[in-house]
C-alpha cells in the first residue's frame, strides 16, 4: 500500500510505513528491457505465458452453435438481469418527457454503436479474407516453383524440389496449429532457408537452364514474400481499445432501454436489441482469428500443391523428353 492509497483509505500516514519503501528503478527498467525484448523477437508477453493464449483459444476451439449460445446468450441474460435488477431496486418513475428523452438519446447512441459494429465487423472480415489470399498465392507459387524446378532438372534441383515439399508438409502439419496461437515456427522456417540455399546452388548449364534460372530466382522470392505475408496475417486481431469501446457503447445503448417499463412489448424491444448486438458479437468472435477455430482457414490449398508435386514425380517426370528434345521452356501452373 503506497502512502496516498494508505491515506485514501482513511490510514494515518504511520500505519503505511512499511509499505512506503523507495521505487527499485532498476527493477523496473529490467522488466521493460525484458518486454522490449519479446515485442522485438515478435513476441507478446501473454504468448510468452501461454495463459492468455489458452484461455482465449478455448472460445475459438468450441463448435460455431456452442459459441453462437455462449455469447448470444451472455449478451441476452446480462441485458435482462441487470434490466430486472435496476427496476427492482430502483423502483423508477418517469414521466412522459423522461421517456422521450431516453428513446431519443437511445436512437443517437444506438445508430454510433451500430457504425462502430459494422465497421469492426467489416474490418474483421476484410482481415480473413486478407488471411485467405495470401494462404491461396503461397500455395500457387510453389506450385509453380515445383514445375519451374522439375524443367530445371539437374540434381541439386531435384534436390531443392525435394526440399520445396518438405516445407510445404511441414506448413501444415507444424506451422499451422501455431499459426492458430498467431506464432511461427522455427523448424518450418528453417526448413525454408534450406530450400533457398538449395536453390542458390543451381548451376545453369544450358541455354534452356539459363533461362529457367531467373525465373526461379523470382518464384523463390515471391514465395519468401508470400510466406511473410501469411504468418502476419496470423497476427490480425481486433484491439483490445477497440474491444473496449465497442463494447461500452453496446452498455450504453442498452441502459437507454432501461427507461421503458416492463410491459411484454417493452421486452420484446429490449430482447431484440440485445440478440442484434449479441449475433454481431459472435460474428466479430468467430471471425477474430483467422487460423483459429471452426471457422478458421483450411492448409487444403498446400495439401493440393503436395499432391500435384507428387504426381508430377509419378506421372509426368518418368515420360518427359529428356534436355534438348523439346522439353518446354517453363513449367506452368496448373
Amino acid at each position: 500500500m503506497t502512502l496516498r492509497a494508505g491515506q485514501a483509505a482513511g490510514l494515518p500516514p504511520g500505519n503505511c510505513k512499511p509499505a512506503c519503501r523507495p521505487v527499485d528503478w532498476s527493477a523496473s527498467l529490467a522488466r521493460l528491457s525484458a518486454l522490449h525484448t519479446l515485442f522485438a523477437a515478435g513476441v507478446s508477453p501473454a504468448s510468452s505465458s501461454g495463459k492468455l493464449n489458452h484461455a482465449m483459444l478455448f472460445l475459438y476451439n468450441v463448435p460455431d452453435w456452442l459459441l453462437g449460445i455462449y455469447v448470444v446468450g451472455t449478451v441476452v441474460g446480462l441485458s435482462f438481469a441487470s434490466y430486472f435488477t435496476f427496476h427492482r431496486i430502483c423502483r423508477p418513475t418517469f414521466t412522459d418527457d423522461d421517456k422521450m428523452i431516453a428513446l431519443t438519446t437511445l436512437g443517437v447512441v444506438a445508430t454510433i454503436n451500430s457504425l462502430l459494429l459494422a465497421f469492426l465487423a467489416v474490418s474483421v472480415w476484410e482481415a480473413f479474407g486478407s488471411a485467405e489470399t495470401a494462404v491461396v498465392q503461397e500455395a500457387n507459387t510453389i506450385g509453380e516453383l515445383g514445375r519451374d524446378l522439375a524443367i530445371f532438372d539437374s540434381d541439386e534441383a531435384r534436390h531443392s524440389r525435394g526440399l520445396l515439399r518438405d516445407y510445404t508438409q511441414r506448413v501444415v502439419t507444424v506451422e499451422w496449429a501455431e499459426m492458430g496461437r498467431g506464432g511461427s515456427s522455427r523448424e518450418v522456417w528453417n526448413a525454408f532457408d534450406r530450400m533457398f540455399q538449395s536453390i542458390g546452388r543451381l548451376a545453369p548449364d544450358t541455354p534452356r537452364r539459363v533461362a529457367l534460372l531467373p525465373e526461379i530466382w523470382a518464384r523463390t522470392n515471391e514465395l519468401l514474400k508470400q510466406r511473410r505475408s501469411r504468418l502476419h496475417t496470423s497476427q490480425s486481431a481486433v484491439p483490445g481499445t477497440l474491444w473496449a469501446v465497442v463494447v461500452i457503447g453496446s452498455v450504453l445503448t442498452i441502459a437507454m432501454a432501461f427507461a421503458l417499463m416492463p410491459t411484454r412489448f417493452n421486452l420484446m424491444m429490449l430482447f431484440s436489441l440485445a440478440l442484434s448486438t449479441g449475433l454481431v458479437f459472435f460474428l466479430i468472435i468467430a471471425l477474430d482469428r483467422p487460423f483459429a477455430g471452426t471457422e478458421s482457414i483450411s492448409p487444403e490449398p498446400y495439401d493440393l500443391a503436395i499432391e500435384n508435386l507428387q504426381r508430377w514425380d509419378t506421372e509426368i517426370a518418368p515420360t518427359s523428353p529428356a534436355d534438348g528434345d523439346g522439353a518446354p521452356l517453363l513449367g506452368v501452373s496448373r
